[in-house]
């Protein structure tokens, strides 16, 4: 005799085969899959989605467990363990799991609920099961769409944050130049200047359009003409035209002069000429002391033409940067010749000898010690053997020219040929000894006469 449990499914298991053509019906369309289970876990009902997942038939998974059909233990057990929890507590639950079916791995979404009986008791559990994979997968392409989106941002911010930190600092170096600096825009307008601009130019120039600057500062060339418009530096810029320190000739705001070297160069985004910025550096004060120096150059080769001395001046490389034409003179150099190195005048074809008539090599020369060792040479004699085989005989002192650490910059040398000096004193050496020699000549003349006067008187 049956149970009242297994009468209990009896009945169900006929009333949900006379009500299954009706579900069909309504669950036809739906991608959900529908399951009842009783309280043994046996199938009573299993919707027509099932045949996307399995290729059993249907009507062959009614009245059996998932045991009965070899479904995967590894997925069953957790949904099996989740009925059961639905069985005892009576509340509906949902939970996810894993298959792998015909059409690959698939992610489910499944949410159990309660089939009460008569009496209130669960007696079955209806799932409904939803294939989550695509949900999941496009979530994970949001998510992931998201998270890029936020590191772009954070990026976006990041260079933004970068930008605003690098204009900072530029602003901070432009206005630390002590050069002038300018920026127009597209159309002439000045739209920085930086603090050197003002003091150069005597007011703030931005703002301006670059006629009114032009005519402000009374732009001139070199040689004294206006520029025009289309000559401005600013204007060939703003025609994509690079400007390298053109000399320009400008008064400032409060009347002064000025010679400037203008730079220019356009700015350029994705191949547009979008503004220009210049540069200016003012070289007045370096015009006059290149002026002054030049004047100063001028007197002192003045000074050295008329020196009693031969004289050169030599730069920390050895090169003779200045000599007078006395020095020219003794060291037979054509006002012609390019100016040598000090290496080429001591050595072969012009040789120098000692005093004592031996060779003086070439870092013994005393030019050469006061530039290569910093020595100071006074009244070195030297002969130096010319050319026409000649001899004159020099002396000669050295002095390096050093900065405040002592680095040796130039040197300096001078030549005083003594050759007539020491000829006259050789001749009014040779003049006493012959003079000596007659004297000690006519003393034994008046020796040898008193002796023979003597022995005259005593042979008597």
């Amino acid at each position: 005799m049956a149970s009242a449990g297994e009468m209990a499914q009896c009945d169900n298991c006929a009333r949900l085969e006379i009500e299954a053509p009706a579900l069909d019906a309504v669950l036809e369309s739906v991608p959900d899959l529908v399951l009842i289970q009783d309280a043994q876990g046996r199938y009573l009902y299993v919707s027509p989605a099932i045949t996307r997942y399995l290729d059993q038939d249907r009507a062959a998974l009614i009245g059996h467990t998932w045991q009965e059909l070899g479904f995967p233990a590894t997925t069953m057990e957790s949904v099996d363990a989740a009925r059961a929890r639905v069985l005892t507590t009576g509340q509906p639950l949902i939970e996810e799991f894993a298959l792998d079916t015909p059409d690959g791995y698939r992610r489910f979404e499944y949410s159990l609920s309660p089939v009460r009986g008569a009496e209130g008791h669960t007696e079955a559990v209806i799932a409904i099961v939803r294939d989550i994979t695509q949900r999941q997968l496009e979530q994970a392409e949001r998510n992931l769409l998201l998270e890029r989106v936020t590191l772009e941002g954070r990026r976006a911010e990041q260079a933004a944050a970068e930008a605003s930190r690098r204009a900072s600092e530029l602003d901070a170096v432009i206005d630390a130049l002590d050069d002038a600096v300018n920026v127009y825009s597209t159309d002439g307008t000045l739209v920085r200047a930086n603090p050197a601009s003002i003091a150069m130019f005597g007011f703030d120039s931005s703002g301006m359009k670059r006629e009114a600057l032009m005519e402000r500062l009374r732009l001139r060339h070199p040689d004294g003409r206006l520029y025009t418009l289309a000559e401005i530096p600013s204007s060939r810029a703003l025609k994509g035209e690079p400007v390298r320190r053109e000399r320009v000739l400008f008064t400032d705001g409060n009347g002064r002069e000025h010679i400037a070297l203008v730079s220019m160069t356009p700015l350029r985004q994705d191949g547009r000429v979008t503004g220009a910025v210049s540069i200016w550096q003012d070289i007045t004060d370096l015009e006059q002391a290149v002026a002054d120096l030049d004047g100063e150059r001028r007197r002192l080769q003045a000074v050295v033409q008329q020196m009693p001395a031969a004289l050169l001046f030599t730069d920390a490389s050895g090169k003779v940067v200045m000599m007078n034409d006395l020095a020219r003179h003794i060291l037979e150099i054509s006002s012609e010749t390019t100016t040598p190195e000090v290496s080429q005048l001591v050595r072969y074809p012009q040789r120098w000898l000692r005093p004592d008539g031996q060779p003086l090599h070439t870092e013994e020369h005393p030019v050469l010690r006061a530039l290569l060792k910093g020595e100071v040479i006074t009244g070195e004699e030297a002969t130096l053997l010319r050319a026409d085989g000649s001899q004159r005989i020099l002396v000669v002192s050295a002095r390096p020219i050093q900065d405040r650490k002592g680095r040796v910059l130039a040197a300096v040398a001078t030549f005083a040929d003594i050759t007539e000096q020491r000829t006259a004193e050789r001749e009014r050496d040779a003049a006493r000894q012959e003079a000596l020699e007659a004297e000690r000549e006519r003393k034994r003349f008046y020796r040898e006469a008193i002796r023979a006067i003597t022995h005259y008187r005593f042979c008597l």
